[in-house]
């Protein structure tokens, strides 16, 4: 049987929250250095590109270590498959006419199967509203604004 409740939280959003209850999360938690793993040689298309913007935004607040690595994974292939069955439905429309039947296109099933997937991976680095609602203003810290993403956008050549 599988955990009961919600994901608890990381420890650094609790900390970048200024939470109370960070200290006690530290002192239950196994800390891993914040280092970003690097891409395996599989990935390509968008869920490398995925990867390229998400995991330097993640090691910027210290939210992503080598240990990741999975994770980070099931997240940026998900996306992928994500964009591909959102494509697919574009193409041939959620319902699909067969032998004079109307039936929903199986994209929508892997639609909502990756949404929820990447829902999941993704409040365990805080990629969501509610994951992030009360971080400090300095995420970064370095006491400096953070870059804005428009910055980060034409740095790295996607303006």
């Amino acid at each position: 049987m599988g955990e009961r409740g919600p994901t608890p939280i990381p420890a650094r959003i609790l900390e970048l929250r200024g939470s109370k209850l960070a200290r006690e999360a530290r002192t239950s938690t196994v800390e891993v250095p914040a280092a970003a793993p690097s891409p395996p040689v599989h990935l390509s298309g968008p869920a490398l590109a995925e990867w390229e913007r998400i995991v330097p935004l993640l090691e910027r607040v210290g939210l992503v270590g080598e240990a990741d690595l999975a994770l980070l994974v099931v997240y940026v292939e998900a996306w992928e498959r994500y964009l591909a069955a959102s494509a697919a439905l574009r193409v041939g429309g959620y319902v699909l006419v067969e032998e004079g039947r109307a039936k929903i296109s199986p994209y929508h099933r892997i639609l909502e199967r990756e949404r929820r997937a990447l829902e999941r991976a993704a409040r365990h680095f805080g990629l969501s509203p509610a994951t992030r609602r009360g971080l400090a203003s300095d995420a970064s810290g370095g006491g400096e604004p953070d870059e804005s993403l428009e910055a980060w956008h034409k740095r790295h050549g996607r303006a």
